[in-house]
């Protein structure tokens, strides 16, 4: 039985992979294998320059180690700037970027150099997180290459890394022509903007069928989808839902106008007995069609019904007002110009009833619109 060698050591490891292979090569085979080629042939001339050793060039990735975490960083930058020295000339979306992670940490060494161990599987995360034409090093390996090396750092703190039990704390290095790393967005800000997008896009759909004309024999209120399904329509049960709620209000409106009739019946019934002048019985209802000038006894009565009933004083005056009773007009005017309890100022409508005043020869003041 043959005993295979494995040897434990301590090792930094970079970890490589092009970003965006696969659309690289959907676009263009040819020209995405030439430029892994050419790649490949710059990431072995940077880590032999830095003693270090390429032992898996497997699809699209490379792993290297390295004795030395300076010389595993050093090889790292000098691979990112050649690259981008190489593609300065190709079009953004033609260039083959590459994600570098490099860590610090114990590896299994085999005989047949094969190296494995929870190292290279950091090593492995951190260049998952890397921007394409980045670095991304792991705290242990940033302690090592610290003034050692002519390049900065960002702290970016201890991050969950997949299948990795404890939390790594990791820096991005800083490499010469690459472009500012792009800020990812936490969790929360996407859900936040894909239910904003989501609400514009309903928004929208809204604004535009409410825009369009109906089709024939159709309403908006009953959506077509909804009648083919045979499901019910919902805008018969919100229809349904404001008709209860308006009820109230209906009926309050209904009385209104039977207490408006029954003082316009009172009124007709008091008027043939009506003389000009003579005092009004106590309980009398001024007349629905006083003689041009109209009663000033009525007049005196809705202004005594105003504090109790407004608005069937308000009734009162517009019968007399229509009749030809300056005052009730002015009144009219000056309850709509500064309000009354249960009647809401209406500027159009005091300005009408002063109108009509001035008509039949009573003076007003101007309406002052800063009352407003």
């Amino acid at each position: 039985m043959v005993q295979t060698e494995v040897r434990q050591r301590l090792a930094a490891i970079l970890a490589a992979d092009a970003a965006g292979y696969s659309r690289h090569m959907a676009s263009d085979e040819r020209a995405t294998v030439a430029a892994l080629d050419s790649a490949r042939s710059i990431f072995r001339e940077m880590v032999g320059a830095h003693q270090g050793r390429i032992i898996d060039t497997a699809g699209d990735s490379v792993l290297a180690v390295f004795d030395a975490a300076t010389g595993a960083v050093a090889a790292a930058l000098a691979a990112q700037e050649a690259l981008f020295a190489r593609d300065a000339a190709v079009p953004d979306d033609r260039r083959l970027r590459f994600r570098i992670g490099v860590h610090l940490g114990d590896v299994m060494v085999q005989a047949d150099g094969s190296v494995y161990g929870n190292g290279v599987n950091v090593a492995a995360r951190l260049q998952a997180l890397a921007d394409a034409g980045g670095i991304m090093i792991s705290a242990a390996v940033h302690e090592a290459v610290r003034g050692k090396l002519a390049a900065s750092f960002t702290d970016l703190g201890a991050q969950r890394l997949k299948n990795i039990d404890a939390p790594v704390h990791i820096f991005r290095v800083q490499v010469a022509g690459a472009a500012p790393p792009a800020r990812r967005a936490s969790t929360w800000t996407k859900v936040l903007v894909v239910t904003l997008v989501g609400a514009g896009f309903g928004i929208a759909a809204i604004a535009y069928r409410t825009s369009q004309p109906p089709a024939e024999g159709r309403s908006w209120s009953t959506p077509v989808l909804m009648r083919a399904q045979g499901k019910p329509d919902p805008g018969e049960a919100s229809r349904e839902k404001v008709e209860i709620a308006a009820a109230p209000a209906k009926k309050e409106h209904a009385a209104e106008k039977a207490a408006a009739r029954k003082i316009e019946v009172a009124a007709v019934k008091a008027a043939p007995t009506e003389v000009p002048g003579a005092p009004v019985k106590p309980g009398a209802v001024a007349s629905a069609t006083p003689s041009p000038g109209g009663s000033d006894a009525q007049f005196e009565q809705a202004v005594a019904m105003e504090a109790s009933d407004p608005r069937a004083a308000v009734k009162i005056y517009r019968l007399l007002a229509r009749n030809g009773n300056a005052k009730a007009a002015r009144r009219l005017g000056e309850i709509y110009d500064r309000g009354l309890p249960g009647i809401a100022r209406d500027y159009q409508e005091s300005l009408a009833w002063y109108q009509k005043a001035r008509e039949l020869g009573e003076q007003t003041e101007p309406v002052e619109r800063a009352r407003r």
